[in-house]
């Protein structure tokens, strides 16, 4: 008989025929034609020095204009011909290396001028000028706008703007000349700016923000950066390890410190570049004794001033030196009585004013406007809120405070 026919094996479809019928995979989406990398220079906020805490008629200060390159993703949504074009002129521009014009403008005239450097590095351009009157006035620093030729309605510069007050003298001099050795950072009030490329018609956009320009992480380091101990002991001032003992690190980095210190050859900026660079002290490190040395230098080193914010700190009651921009009038005020104690309080010689109460405010005027230069937005969000946490802690430390022995300030050394 013959054999009963056996079911045929089940085919499975050919690959090809596979790929045919499964579902095709989301494919992702081609990269926008439209979009470019573009290098660019944005300004920094003035930084304005002198010699005293408040800019006075007919004294000479220095303007400092920071200019950095950036490079951010821009994008061109609707890719036409202009967006083309715009990409090609900013591409033209890039590879022929032009040079680009730092500006000092003050109230809308310039000052200053300097150009960037062939290789297009981070620049700065500073000025040295004089009032003739009181008033406000608006400083700027300005920068060719990479974008201006480029996009149409793109402005001429980018700028990031600071209100400047100068008060009339009453000290019975004519005028002081500026000493970078002594200057110090004056406070500013940020104006509207332009410090970042915009397209008024909404025709690019940026992928990445521009660095915040002005902002005042740049301004903090802009001051801090130029901060070292101010040490006069020849005339009465207080030691590297005094100054070192009102911060919050350690003996052996108090030691690392003083040894490199000691050691120091070049700018103050390259001092702190090196010590960060070779690992020896860490970026919140330097930063709190940055921090210190510009304290002490507003507080005149006043050491048991410096040494009841340490203690303030270290006791949580300020979380960071951000915290001291909560410090009112008063409480300042309360601070210099209680580091005073039973000897009483003695300004610096150099605080204004006919009666002890009148060099008193000027003197917390002082500090106050040297910590609104290094918090502006903290000092304005203290300002403006309920009273808060940290103002309690303080009233509460004052009632409990026990005088700090001058002894209990580390690393002191006869050579320092």
């Amino acid at each position: 008989p013959e054999p009963e026919p056996t079911a045929a094996p089940a085919r499975t479809a050919a690959p090809a025929i596979r790929a045919m019928n499964a579902k095709p995979d989301a494919k992702p989406a081609p990269p926008n034609p439209c979009r470019m990398t573009v290098n660019y220079y944005v300004p920094e906020a003035p930084v304005v020095s002198a010699i005293s805490s408040r800019l006075l008629v007919n004294d000479q200060f220095q303007i400092q204009c920071s200019f950095k390159k950036v490079a951010r993703e821009v994008d061109w949504p609707e890719c036409d011909d202009a967006a083309r074009t715009s990409m090609q002129l900013l591409k033209l521009s890039e590879e022929s290396g032009g040079r680009y014009s730092g500006i000092v403008a003050i109230d809308g005239n310039t000052v200053g001028v300097s150009s960037s450097p062939e290789d297009g590095s981070d620049f700065v351009s500073t000025k040295t000028w004089t009032f003739d009157d009181p008033g406000a006035h608006d400083v700027s620093c300005q920068i060719d706008n990479a974008f201006h030729y480029a996009t149409e309605g793109a402005p001429t510069y980018l700028n990031s703007d600071v209100a400047l007050d100068v008060s009339a003298r009453a000290d019975g001099l004519t005028f002081r000349l500026f000493e970078p050795e002594s200057a110090s950072i004056l406070s500013v009030k940020p104006l509207p700016s332009e410090a970042a490329p915009t397209a008024r018609d909404g025709r690019f956009r940026m992928l990445q923000d521009a660095a915040p320009a002005g902002s005042d992480r740049l301004r903090q380091q802009a001051i801090l950066g130029r901060e070292l101990p101010n040490v006069r002991t020849d005339t009465g001032g207080i030691s590297v390890g005094d100054l070192l003992g009102a911060s919050l690190v350690d003996r052996e980095v108090q030691e690392t410190f003083l040894s490199r210190y000691l050691e120091r050859e070049g700018s103050t900026e390259e001092f702190w570049q090196n010590l960060e660079e070779n690992d020896q002290l860490d970026r919140d490190t330097i930063e709190e004794l940055q921090t210190t040395f510009y304290i002490a230098r507003l507080t005149r080193d006043n050491l048991p001033l410096l040494l009841s914010l340490r203690d303030l700190r270290s006791s949580g009651v300020l979380k960071s030196w951000h915290d001291v921009a909560a410090i009112d009038e008063g409480l300042w005020q309360k601070l210099i009585l209680t580091a005073g104690g039973e000897s009483g309080i003695t300004l610096p010689p150099d605080i204004p004013g006919s009666t002890p109460e009148e060099r008193l405010k000027n003197y917390i005027f002082s500090l106050r406007e040297g910590i609104e230069a290094l918090y502006p937005s903290d000092s304005l969000r203290h300002t403006l809120q309920k009273p808060s946490d940290t103002k309690t802690g303080i009233q509460n430390f004052l009632r409990n405070v026990r005088k700090v022995p001058q002894d209990e300030a580390p690393v002191r050394r006869g050579d320092d």
